[in-house]
């Protein structure tokens, strides 16, 4: 199915796949919509102060870019750029409320902790989400180096979510609150559950088992060698029999280059 003109979706279980055919007037037209909040968070964004304009977010968000590296075709930029557009689909599809914005607000350096926890209002959950992205792997294809990716994200929260490191969930209710709208109800129940954790990483009690994640992988590569969303739920059943994390869910995403959009937001500027 088509998502949005230039966007075309599968889903298989708890895998979606989404291949970005070209960047189109309606994925630009999503991006001027959600940039701000993406960026900032709903409270900040939708404030109306000019310092979150459209055009202000731009220019911050090139300058951190270029801050955080000298080129555009770093790891960096590729990491930044895959970690927007996971933003962008997730606000796109309005599934989930997202409790936690794009930009490090202390600091210009990339986001720290993790990269975007999301709230699921029927079932009163939360969803911590890892996002890698990345080219081909060097003798691989499509589906290789996307399970490549995806089991990054996996390792990396395996290990953050047993390590009972305060500090991530000192972000994470940081985040929340500058990032959630105070009208919101769901702010006062991500908030509780945030503390939740926070009060068992400091009595050593965490444990990965415990928590819901989206493992997000963005491969960049050319279309004509597509991944397959049967690899992906592959590695999705490999994931569920380790018994790693309480449930998981696989967001994928394939674009030739994240180079149109990284052009295309500095064309905007």
């Amino acid at each position: 199915m088509e998502l949005i003109k230039g966007i075309s979706k599968e889903t298989q279980g708890n895998c979606t796949l989404y291949h970005i055919t070209s960047l189109t007037d309606e994925i630009k037209a999503e991006l001027r919509r959600f940039l701000a909040v993406i960026c900032y968070g709903e409270e900040d964004a939708y404030s109306g102060e000019d310092a979150y304009s459209y055009k202000n977010t731009l220019k911050e968000f090139l300058l951190r870019c270029q801050e955080q590296s000298t080129t555009k075709s770093s790891n960096r930029i590729k990491g930044f750029m895959g970690e927007l557009l996971i933003h962008l689909l997730l606000r796109i599809e309005d599934t989930f409320q997202i409790t936690s914005a794009c930009f490090n607000l202390e600091e210009r350096s990339f986001k720290k902790g993790f990269d975007i926890i999301v709230f699921d209002n029927e079932n009163n959950e939360l969803w911590i989400t890892e996002v890698k992205s990345g080219e081909k792997k060097k003798g691989g294809n499509a589906s290789s180096s996307i399970k490549h990716l995806l089991n990054t994200a996996k390792n990396d929260l395996v290990g953050r979510l047993n390590e009972n490191n305060r500090m991530l969930w000192d972000n994470a209710i940081h985040a929340a609150k500058n990032a959630m709208s105070s009208e919101k109800d769901e702010k006062k129940a991500v908030l509780k559950i945030l503390k939740t954790h926070l009060n068992r990483a400091v009595k050593e009690e965490g444990a990965s088992s415990e928590h819901n994640v989206i493992l997000c992988g963005n491969l960049f590569h050319t279309l004509s060698d597509k991944i397959s969303l049967d690899d992906i739920q592959e590695k999705y059943d490999s994931i569920c029999e380790q018994d790693t994390f309480k449930s998981v869910l696989i967001i994928a995403t394939q674009k030739n280059t994240y180079q149109a959009i990284y052009d295309f937001l500095e064309s905007e500027a």
